[in-house]
């Protein structure tokens, strides 16, 4: 009996769907299943200095205003610059969102 999926036997009752030559044909069960969408996927945003989108984000996070700012921080966008506007995208998403604060005291002084 030919190997099927991680090493174990593809046959009548293993659960496991493969061919004749052994190859899984059961993949596409897992991509349309509803644990699919739990996979944290990595994106590289800037491939000469290997920034990826969890870097842009984590940034933000931290408090990073700007894309020059990032840029000091990441390495992001400082060679080839092709990344740059996916970076500024990311970077905007994943800033939180700033509200603007009230200050009475100053406000009565003026």
């Amino acid at each position: 009996m030919a190997a099927g999926w991680c090493g174990t036997a593809g046959g009548a009752g293993s659960g496991l769907s493969t061919n004749a030559g052994g190859i899984d044909t059961h993949s596409h069960v897992w991509r349309n299943s509803v644990l699919s969408h739990l996979v944290v996927r990595t994106v590289y945003v800037c491939i000469c200095n290997g920034i990826t989108d969890h870097d842009i984000r984590h940034a933000a996070e931290a408090g990073c205003g700007s894309l020059s700012e990032l840029t000091m921080r990441t390495g992001v966008g400082a060679c080839c610059g092709s990344c740059v506007e996916t970076a500024q995208t990311l970077l905007d998403e994943a800033r939180p969102a700033t509200r603007p604060v009230a200050l009475p005291l100053i406000a009565r002084a003026a």
